[in-house]
């Protein structure tokens, strides 16, 4: 209700005493789509005071209020309206029964507000009402006429409600609005209520119902030609604005004002700081509570996954089998079914063979498996361990989010906890990132960085890693490119950092579901892109491949 007409009409009333004869010392902007008008000179010896003018036209929070305080920043504020400097008011006016409002100046040009609508803008307009500057470039176009505005007429008898509201559809609340254009939301509402009307009926009120109606309607009028201004909290947040006293929400606290201005003035700057704060910590609220929910999930995975039957003795036992009856595999077979003497069962068992490798090769291959499973079935556990003690650490860095109340606490929280936040922002959820592609850091400050679609592939491979960068990509199946960042020429990662990668590109490929997976790791160099291919396609030399586990790293 900031911009509502009966806001203006009466800001507009009060300002006159305070603006008429003052003299505008400064108009600068240093918030984006807010204004700023310093006036000197108001009132006389000791009585002489400063004030601006400040009116915002940035949607959603559009206002304006008469500012005891002068004071502008020294940095990133842009100076306007040259011309008027030194000029005086002589008169502030509102069209009636519209949002328009205008100062005349004493050398006859006007500054217009148009704080609604679209192209919500401030204009000066010289003596033939022609736009000379303007503050924001929208609306209307400087050297053009602004559009005259004639006052408003108020349907006021009951005929012409009635008429006004069978005219419209929706809602009862939307008609009514639509009826009587200056009694949107909250006073539209405030009718209803008064009215003992149901305002999202769809259904026009019988002829009892008008006239209850009506009478409410005039009730409200009458109560606008004495304001008395309202602003309801729900704890130390603002929530709603009102130029006269209404209905009460239990769940608001009421505060009475003398003045509308100052009621403006406090709900206004209190909806300011709480949008500061909102937007600093919403963005950590996300990425926190992104993460968790993420980590919870993986932690739940991990334990499903860990009380299943291990894999290992199964591959060991085929090694051993394939070792002691190497005789009864026949060349490029792909299959064995050879009796299992080494359970002493001697009952039939088929193992599958990689028809390429001789049967010593196949039991080598087995026990490798075996070996690999084991070794990332610990890894798991200790990955498992990690993730409790990673989620109590979200926990507390989430917990103590919670207790900020301001926008300072909120930087003061973000450098406290820069380092684990810095862990969590690589990967780019709902958080500040200007890298394009997924990024991961690793141990040791290594990084990997991962493809989001054909055309990112292309740009990584192609133009953002180094000749040095380890490119990997999952083999036989299709993924995205990853490219491990060397820091420096020459430097060969660690053994971990190179198999932490590979699990990052395999978990980004359709091999993701799978036990283990071979991941292609080669140096860029060594990737070229053929001519004319479609985006993402590349032809790898020297290739070498790690079979790994499919997943991301607990504190990527």
């Amino acid at each position: 209700m900031l911009t509502n007409y009966y806001t203006l009409r009466s800001l507009v009333a009060e300002w006159r005493e305070a603006l008429l004869g003052a003299e505008i010392s400064d108009v600068w902007s240093q918030d984006r789509g807010e204004i700023s008008i310093a006036f000197d000179s108001i009132g006389d010896g000791e009585d002489n005071q400063s004030h601006a003018l400040k009116i915002s036209v940035q949607f959603p929070l559009r206002f304006a209020y008469l500012n005891p305080s002068t004071a502008r920043a020294r940095r990133n504020v842009v100076s306007l309206f040259p011309d008027i400097i030194g000029e005086r008011i002589v008169d502030a006016s509102i069209v009636e029964n519209d949002r328009l409002l205008a100062l005349r100046l004493d050398s006859g040009r006007i500054i217009r507000f148009e704080i609604f609508g679209p192209n919500a803008n401030i204009y000066l307009l010289d003596e033939t009402n022609c736009v000379k500057d303007r503050f924001l470039q929208k609306g209307t176009a400087v050297g053009d006429p602004v559009a005259a505005v004639d006052a408003v007429i108020l349907p006021l008898a009951l005929e012409e409600i009635s008429a006004a509201l069978r005219s419209t559809e929706g809602p009862l609340r939307k008609r009514f609005a639509k009826a009587v254009p200056v009694f949107q939301g909250v006073l539209a509402l405030e009718v209803l209520k008064r009215a003992q009307l149901d305002p999202d009926s769809t259904a026009i009120p019988d002829d009892m119902g008008l006239q209850v109606l009506h009478k409410a309607f005039h009730a409200v009028l009458e109560d606008l030609e004495s304001p008395e201004p309202t602003v309801y909290w729900e704890e130390d947040r603002a929530q709603l604005f009102s130029v006269i006293s209404i209905a009460g929400n239990p769940l608001f606290t009421a505060e009475s004002f003398e003045s509308v201005n100052e009621a403006v003035r406090v709900f206004a700057r209190a909806k300011l700081r709480h949008r500061a704060f909102d937007q600093k910590r919403d963005p950590l609220v996300r990425l926190l509570s992104s993460r968790l929910s993420k980590s919870i999930r993986s932690r739940d995975v991990m334990k499903v996954e860990l009380a299943r039957k291990s894999r290992a003795d199964t591959y060991e036992r085929y090694g051993h089998l394939l070792m002691a009856l190497q005789h009864e595999v026949l060349p490029k077979a792909e299959a064995v079914t050879v009796a299992d003497i080494i359970s002493g069962t001697n009952q039939e068992i088929t193992i599958p063979l990689r028809p390429e490798l001789s049967g010593i090769k196949n039991a080598e291959r087995y026990y490798e498996r075996a070996r690999e499973t084991r070794k990332a079935h610990e890894q798991s556990r200790v990955r498992l361990k990690s993730m409790d003690v990673f989620i109590a650490q979200l926990e507390v860095v989430l917990s103590g989010l919670d207790k900020t109340t301001t926008a300072s606490e909120i930087e003061r929280y973000r450098k406290k906890n820069a380092d684990f936040l810095s862990t969590l922002s690589s990967q780019g959820v709902g958080f500040e990132n200007s890298n394009p592609f997924r990024c991961y850091i690793l141990a040791n400050g290594y990084e990997v960085w991962v493809g989001r679609n054909a055309a990112q592939n292309d740009r990584l491979t192609m133009k953002e890693a180094r000749k040095y960068d380890l490119w990997m990509h999952a083999r036989g199946v299709s993924g995205s490119h990853a490219i491990l960042r060397v820091p420096r020429r020459n430097e060969r990662p660690p053994r971990h950092v190179v198999e932490t990668a590979a699990s990052i590109a395999a978990y980004h490929s359709k091999a993701r579901t799978s036990e283990l997976a071979p991941v292609i790791v080669v140096e860029r160099r060594y990737v070229r892109k053929p001519r004319k291919s479609p985006p993402g396609t590349v032809f790898v030399e020297r290739e070498e491949v790690l079979i790994v586990r499919p997943e991301l790293p607990v504190q990527a």
